[in-house]
Formats: structure tokens, C-alpha cells, sequence
């Protein structure tokens, strides 16, 4: 659960930071970004993460799973996209 809270901070954090960078990034890298940052993970995962009582009630977390999914998805888009730029 630690790792989840963390890594939706963070993603959250670099987001703001990274577009501050908008003018210089392309449109692909914007919309995945964007993607990323409005999965259900990310927009509404706190409802899950920060509730303890659904996490009292949940001894697993196959309940995140879609969502969880979706997001590792959206991830791996990103990845793709950026192994294919030539720097």
C-alpha cells in the first residue's frame, strides 16, 4: 500500500514539474503524460489508498486491480514512445 501511495505522489509531483517543459515536449509525450496522469489510479486512487476502512474490510487487493492494470498499461505506452526517440 506504501509503494502505491508513493508512486501516485510522485507521479503527481513530476507531472507539475514536467510541465513546466510543455513548449519543448511533443504532442505524443504530452497526451500520454496526460493519460497517465488521469487514470483512475492516479485520479482517484486516494479514494482506495487513504480509506482505511475499505482497507480493513480488504485483507488483498483485488479490488485495485483493474485500475492498477490500466495504469501499467498506460505506463508501458509511455515507455514504448520513449525507447523510440531518437536523442
Amino acid at each position: 500500500m506504501e509503494h502505491f501511495k508513493k508512486t501516485r505522489k510522485k507521479i503527481i509531483g513530476n507531472k507539475s514539474e514536467l510541465f513546466t517543459f510543455m513548449p519543448h515536449l511533443e504532442t505524443e509525450h504530452i497526451k500520454l503524460i496526460n493519460e497517465i496522469v488521469q487514470s483512475p489510479f492516479i485520479s482517484m486512487g486516494h479514494h482506495y489508498l487513504e480509506n482505511e476502512k475499505i482497507l480493513d474490510k480488504k485483507e488483498k487487493l483485488d479490488f485495485m486491480f483493474p485500475m492498477l492494470f490500466d495504469f501499467y498499461t498506460k505506463i508501458r505506452k509511455l515507455n514504448k514512445y520513449m525507447n523510440g526517440i531518437k536523442l
